[in-house]
């Protein structure tokens, strides 16, 4: 202990430092997540499948047919569905203030994303800031905002009647195919 006692000084806020440099990509992978989870919610991807309508309709275009001509109709379709997705993205998915490559490693694009990644980090900080207990009350309120939705899909079926007993009897595992 005494041995030690001479190095604490240093070591205690190199600890500390170190600490908060790794946890520094998680906050900004975590924020960037969330932001495309919020950016999806607010303006989704158009998805379209092969029997689509609209798929169907853009491949009996006549002002598409030179597109497709020569194609299988597997790689028409995937034709189709790619043209589709490109004329139906939302604003808010393509837009890009600034877009270049890093030396080749890495891609920079600072769209929607990227800005609602930096709101979101930036919230998280002045909630931080605020303190440990102020931070805690956030919490509480973000952990039952998840929690009592989730209490209430997982019981209310019980008490509607929805819950089938024949899936849970007998408690054996499938047979392997």
């Amino acid at each position: 202990m005494a041995a030690s006692l001479r190095y604490s000084k240093f070591l205690a806020p190199l600890s500390v430092w170190w600490n908060r440099f790794a946890w520094t990509p998680v906050l900004s992978l975590g924020c960037a997540i969330a932001a495309c989870y919020v950016l999806n919610a607010v303006a989704p991807m158009p998805v379209f499948t092969p029997g689509a309508p609209e798929v169907l309709v853009w491949l009996g275009s006549a002002a598409n047919a030179q597109a497709i001509q020569g194609l299988s109709d597997g790689a028409a379709a995937q034709a189709a569905i790619a043209a589709l997705t490109e004329a139906n993205t939302p604003f808010l998915q393509s837009f890009s203030v600034l877009r270049f490559s890093l030396l080749g490693l890495a891609d920079i694009d600072a769209g929607a994303a990227f800005f609602i990644g930096a709101a979101l980090m930036l919230i998280t900080f002045a909630i931080q800031h605020r303190g440990i207990l102020g931070t805690a009350r956030v919490q509480m309120w973000i952990g039952l905002m998840v929690v009592v939705p989730m209490l209430i899909v997982g019981i209310v079926p019980f008490f509607n009647g929805n819950v089938n007993g024949d899936n849970s009897v007998p408690l054996v595992p499938p047979p392997g195919e």
